[in-house]
């Protein structure tokens, strides 16, 4: 799930919800909006293509946090504006979230190694390919 905190209850001024946002998704969905075939690939006009889209744009603030090397997301915090309900709120960030967030990773080799179902499932299959792999050297 690509949020990583969300406060929809509260007073309006803490309401808060911070998602890890796809870069290149934001992209495709707003050439898809424009019907364009090429767009600059600015991140934050993407991102507002995407709220107008929503009718959205009015309804909340966000601030974009800095760009990690080598990775296609981009945490984003997101607040409403005032006099949005939360039910409205909410349903804007599900909607962004759906459409343009990251989704999990899938687990690391190492990770799998360290799983004890999946290291008991697999040591039978170790022991063959060692002892295969002294035989032949």
């Amino acid at each position: 799930m690509s949020i990583v905190e969300a406060n929809f209850a509260g007073s309006e001024a803490s309401r808060s919800a911070v998602l890890d946002l796809s870069a290149a998704q934001a992209y495709d969905c707003a050439l898809d909006f424009l019907g364009a075939y090429k767009l600059t690939g600015n991140f934050t006009v993407n991102l507002e293509w995407l709220l107008f889209r929503l009718h959205a744009l009015d309804d909340v603030a966000f601030e974009i946090g800095t760009r990690t090397p080598l990775a296609d997301h981009r945490r984003v915090a997101f607040r409403p504006r005032d006099d949005v309900s939360e039910e409205r709120f909410r349903e804007v960030i599900l909607a962004v979230e759906q459409m343009i967030g990251v989704a999990p990773a899938p687990p690391r080799r190492d990770a799998l190694d360290a799983s004890p179902l999946v290291g008991a499932l697999t040591a039978p299959w170790r022991r063959l390919t060692r002892q295969f792999s002294r035989r032949h050297h």
